[in-house]
């Protein structure tokens, strides 16, 4: 995001709550690594959601991350600390143990998505059964309501 977008965006949420409870910034997949691994360190767009939350306009920060090589490099350089929220899918933890010990030592929420993507070898209740366990093994939040993957979901 750039901090024109996360402006228009957040003008446009608080308009319609007043406050939020979590304000999210995107990093999806699209993104080339280096550019929301630039995202996720840039001053300005730190210094906008410090001063939404300072506001009190923002109670907490959270950062959507699709990519496994920007995960990684947010955990290798230390770049998730500004967030108390982090939402990933599934699928970067079902394929790698070692990124969910990592995430494990870290002093973030996970809100995990795509349960059922997460494990799409399986059938969509298997599927589903095996995201509800690696989220009580984390702590983690399991988010089934994206509106892309709400018809994943409700299949299972």
């Amino acid at each position: 995001p750039t901090v024109s977008q996360l402006k228009t965006d957040s003008t446009a949420s608080l308009a319609m709550f007043g406050s939020l409870e979590v304000l999210y910034t995107h990093l999806p997949s699209s993104v080339p690594v280096a550019t929301a691994v630039t995202a996720l360190s840039a001053p300005d767009i730190l210094a906008a959601l410090a001063n939404l939350k300072a506001t009190g306009h923002v109670r907490h920060l959270g950062v959507s991350i699709s990519h496994g090589d920007v995960l990684q490099q947010a955990l290798d350089n230390q770049l998730l600390s500004p967030y108390t929220y982090l939402q990933l899918p599934v699928r970067l933890c079902a394929n790698d143990p070692s990124l969910c010990d990592r995430l494990r030592a870290h002093p973030i929420q996970l809100v995990f998505n795509s349960p059922v993507r997460g494990f799409k070898q399986l059938p969509p209740d298997q599927a589903l059964s095996q995201a509800v366990k690696l989220c009580q093994q984390l702590n983690a939040t399991l988010l089934t309501g994206t509106r892309n993957h709400l018809e994943d979901t409700f299949a299972a």
